[in-house]
């Protein structure tokens, strides 16, 4: 049993190891596209527009699909890296863009399965998760040909070995094995009312929303590379979540978003804020995988179809509106956090005082 437990562990490294560059891959090659090919097409924003549509909506849909039929997960992953790369480098806007967009929702499900399946902690989600964004950062401020060949390179070899690791090394515990079994999932489904439940899902899908509001609604500062620093602010949050304890996490934001808030229009005011929105990341995907249990795929397809809402909402809101819309969000995003922080305290209490009844019937 502790070498299958410790087999997984290692497969599970490797499986993070390479989702995480892929997750880079998957969002540096879209924007560094756009900006660098189509910098001066005049639809560009109608084709990026279409792009999150394609990439964002569909995503809850395909997760669905492979957490109904697995098999499909791996036809999907290997199916994703090449739709994205041959998006980024085909000369046909028609044909780039759709590849783009499919191959970057088939890649956040299918390569989310084994990940938010096999994790017992947050701290492997984000590491999942973090590379996205500074692949944004970095495919946005640096416009150039040799970094995306350097990327590409690199890219095209990790996938040939991905596909060679997972056809003869990668360990699969089999479904009828009651000694693997155990670790196929290493995290429990939350058990709470039914109206509580309820109310916690519809709150972690508000507060997706509100938090993706959020980073469209804070103000942009005129400095070089603002948008590299605030990518690599998101990469650093979302990799510190994973290592913070829930209770101690929404504290932290809670605090730190409130004191951010009032300073928002300057620079560190930004990098804090952005620091609080994105350390609950982790988190999120936490809970909707144990509220959606045994829907890893479609949780995570929520999560970014919910990220997708307020880019179409808050298109063309003007300065005033964004300020007076920023300070209702922000308020309804902390209720939301002081909402899960009581949950948290009175699960850990309800978890002790079971603890102490069993350990006094055992003596």
């Amino acid at each position: 049993m502790k070498e299958i437990k410790s087999d997984l562990n290692k497969n599970l490294l490797i499986k993070v190891g390479f989702a995480g560059f892929f997750h880079f891959l998957v969002d540096f090659f879209p924007i560094s596209t756009f900006y660098f090919d189509y910098q001066n097409d005049e639809n560009l924003f109608y084709w990026i527009l279409f792009y999150n549509v394609l990439a964002f909506a569909l995503q809850p849909f395909i997760g669905l699909i492979i957490d109904r039929f697995e098999v499909t997960k791996k036809y999907f992953c290997y199916l994703s890296i090449p739709l994205v790369i041959l998006g980024a480098f085909i000369p046909l806007v028609y044909i780039s863009f759709v590849f783009l967009g499919l191959g970057n929702a088939m890649f956040h499900v299918a390569f989310s399965k084994d990940v938010l399946k096999e994790s017992e902690s947050s701290v492997p989600l984000g590491i999942f998760i973090a590379p996205g964004v500074l692949g944004l950062g970095i495919g946005f401020s640096f416009l150039n040909e040799i970094i995306r060949f350097m990327v590409l390179g690199i890219g095209i070899f990790l996938y040939f070995l991905y596909i060679f690791y997972t056809s003869y090394f990668e360990k699969n515990p089999r479904k009828n094995d009651k000694i693997s079994g155990e670790f196929l999932r290493k995290y429990r489904k939350i058990e709470t009312s039914k109206i509580n439940y309820i109310i916690l899902i519809f709150l972690v899908v508000f507060s997706i929303f509100f938090r993706g509001c959020l980073g469209k609604l804070t103000p942009s500062i005129s400095i070089t590379y603002f948008f590299l620093i605030i990518s690599i602010v998101s990469f650093a949050g979302k990799i510190i979540g994973g290592f913070i304890p829930k209770g101690a996490c929404l504290t932290i934001s809670i605090l730190v978003c409130i004191l951010s808030s009032i300073f928002i229009e300057d620079l560190i005011g930004i990098i804090l804020f952005t620091l609080t929105i994105n350390i609950l990341m982790p988190l999120t995907l936490d809970y909707l995988r144990k509220l959606l249990y045994e829907f890893e795929a479609t949780s995570l397809g929520l999560s970014a179809f919910f990220l997708l809402v307020p880019n179409l909402l808050l298109l063309g809101i003007n300065e005033e509106m964004k300020k007076a819309t920023f300070v209702a969000f922000v308020v309804l995003h902390l209720l939301i956090l002081l909402y899960f922080l009581i949950f948290e305290i009175l699960s850990n209490k309800s978890k002790i005082v079971e603890f102490c009844r069993v350990f006094e019937k055992k003596n």
